[in-house]
């Protein structure tokens, strides 16, 4: 009953309510918790098909409300009018399928997600893509190299990684601790890696960099994300939304991977990196 209750509010996190993350008291409001989750699955079920129908071309018939409804993201590929079919058959649909799905994924306790989010592509842009609280830029000099490589590219990808930083939110609570910058970035390249990319599109971790230096949990992106991957699969599957969580409260303390798995950072790290030699 607990996992199903969980469920059913993850679904409501999903829709920007705010809620803790496991209700308290029973009876009538129990019942009403209940009742009021499984009304919001019910509606996420059509808006899936209703995102499905868009994505395919096909009419729509269940009448759900579009993605649009419940949250705002705007698209300006003003800079970059060649881009606008990229935009609108690739990107967008895949904005908007996975950002009620990322929210799900990481509720905590009092948290509501933004309502709204811009996405720039810039013609004069630098580096990939960056994000500061719901605004996103892109460059779109790398995005058209991207897409130059055909259908195998990471311009989507890229996005899906920012869009994480929407949801994350972190640093809104005054003082405290807040995860360090790598965590942050490997918390979004774990959602992107290893949820949204296919298995196939991942690069092997090596233990020693081109540098010649030993690989590190603090290296960030898909280093990272694939250390938190590993300890998610061998110590504790809800490390990710714990840590997640702790980035948002700012309570962050490498003390959390001991009280989480019994293990240290460090400790959890050799036991990984022993993995990247065979």
């Amino acid at each position: 009953m607990a996992i199903l209750r969980k469920s059913f509010l993850a679904a409501l996190f999903c829709l920007g309510v705010a809620v803790p993350v496991y209700a308290q008291g029973g009876g009538d409001r129990a019942a009403a918790d209940i009742t009021a989750a499984q009304n919001t699955l019910k509606a996420l079920k059509q808006l899936g098909a209703e995102i499905k129908a868009r994505q395919q071309g096909a009419p729509t018939t269940t009448g759900a409300a579009p993605v649009a409804s419940l949250y705002q993201i705007e698209i300006d590929y003003s800079q970059t009018p060649e881009l606008k079919d990229w935009v609108e058959k690739q990107l967008r649909p895949a904005l908007e399928a996975w950002y009620p799905r990322i929210i799900a994924e990481f509720p905590s306790e009092g948290y509501t997600p933004p309502k709204r989010f811009t996405v720039t592509l810039e013609a004069n842009g630098n580096g990939v893509a960056a994000t500061g609280g719901t605004r996103v830029t892109a460059n779109a000099k790398w995005i058209k190299q991207e897409l130059a490589k055909g259908p195998q590219n990471e311009a989507v990808g890229a996005l899906i990684h920012e869009e994480v930083h929407v949801v994350q939110q972190y640093g809104h609570v005054r003082g405290g601790q807040r995860d360090p910058g790598w965590l942050t970035e490997g918390i979004a390249d774990y959602v992107r890696w290893w949820q949204f990319e296919p298995a196939s599109a991942r690069t092997v971790v090596r233990p020693i960099k081109r540098d010649g230096t030993p690989a590190s949990y603090t290296d960030s992106y898909r280093t990272t994300a694939a250390f938190l991957e590993f300890v998610a699969k061998h110590h504790d599957p809800e490390i990710v939304v714990k840590l997640n969580a702790a980035g948002r409260n700012s309570t962050y303390s490498p003390d959390l991977w001991k009280r989480y798995t019994g293990k240290t950072i460090d400790e959890l790290w050799t036991e990984f990196a022993v993995t990247l030699t065979k």
